[in-house]
Parts: C-alpha cells; sequence; structure tokens
C-alpha cells in the first residue's frame, strides 16, 4: 500500500495599509475584518491543535511582509480594538432593528467576542501568537517577497533576488 503525503499551506497577504485620522480607512477595515474573521480564529484552532502535541508542524502558514508589518504595528493594534468596539456597538444596534436576523447577528457577535478575547490574551500581538505554535511545532511559518510581488513579472534576475532577500530578513527580524 503505498502512504500518501501532503502539504497544507495557507497564505495570508493584505496590501499594506496605515490611515491617520480619526475615521477608520475602508482599507485598515479589510486589515482588521480579516483579522476577527480569519487570523484569530486561525490561532484558536492551532492553539487547539496545539493541545493534541503533534509530532510535526500540520500546516505552513504564510506571511507576507506588508501583513507582518501591519500585525506588529501599535498604531493597528489600537485602532483594531476601536474597530471591535464600534463593530459590536452596530451589531447591537442592527439586533434592535432587525429582530428577523437575531441569529445571525448574535451568531456574529459571539464571533467578534471570541476574537476579541484571543488578541486581548495575546495583548495585541498576533505574530506572537503564531511565532510560540512555531516554537512548539504546530505550524510552520513562511513568507514571501518583500512587496508581495509577482515575481515573474519583474524585470531583472537582481530585481527578484532583492525581494526575495529583503522579504526574508524582514520576516527573520520580526519571528526569530
Amino acid at each position: 500500500m503505498l502512504s500518501a503525503s501532503f502539504s497544507f499551506v495557507l497564505h495570508a497577504h493584505l496590501p499594506w495599509v496605515r490611515a491617520e485620522g480619526a475615521s477608520i480607512s475602508l482599507e485598515e477595515g479589510w486589515l482588521y475584518e480579516a483579522m476577527w474573521q480569519s487570523y484569530l480564529p486561525l490561532f484558536e484552532v492551532f492553539t487547539r491543535i496545539g493541545e493534541t502535541r503533534p509530532s510535526a508542524p500540520v500546516c505552513t502558514l504564510s506571511l507576507s511582509p506588508p501583513l507582518l508589518s501591519m500585525l506588529c504595528d501599535p498604531h493597528h493594534r489600537q485602532r483594531f480594538s476601536r474597530y471591535a468596539d464600534e463593530l459590536g456597538e452596530t451589531l447591537a444596534r442592527a439586533a434592535e432593528r432587525e429582530p428577523v436576523y437575531a441569529a445571525a447577528i448574535a451568531d456574529h457577535q459571539a464571533r467578534l467576542a471570541q476574537a476579541v478575547a484571543t488578541f486581548e490574551r495575546l495583548r495585541g500581538d498576533l505574530l506572537a501568537g503564531f511565532v510560540d505554535l512555531e516554537n512548539r511545532h504546530v505550524l510552520e511559518l513562511g513568507t514571501t517577497a518583500a512587496s508581495h510581488a509577482f515575481l515573474p513579472g519583474l524585470i531583472s534576475e537582481a530585481g527578484v533576488r532583492a525581494q526575495i532577500r529583503m522579504g526574508l530578513r524582514y520576516f527573520h527580524a520580526l519571528t526569530k
């Protein structure tokens, strides 16, 4: 009988954004939505998997340098908390106005509350949580080219090498 071998690789990237001013920009909202709907729940799933003490990493998680930069930025950590508070208030108002959607809204409220609890438990440092999971051999972290460039579209081999070298340097500076 042949044994099957497979790899499970997740890739996470968002374009770099950092808006100033009182309101959270649309693009910042994309980051915060990805955090509460994807990255924080993924962290929780891998944390539970880690409790089973796997013998080898169960997944590779590739984090692009622009995303790493945003996850480490105190500006985004503070604004994520504000975003979550504002979203919670919006969901509460929606539940009052549209009782027909109460079950769906309650589900969103519960998932948001869980994501916020995870974020607070990590003291806002989601990357440190992923690094801890890598150190415990639950998952393996990887990265991409520095600007998440489409490498075959670059004009020169030197440009490709520079993108890869810079991406790796930044990744290692934040994760090792």
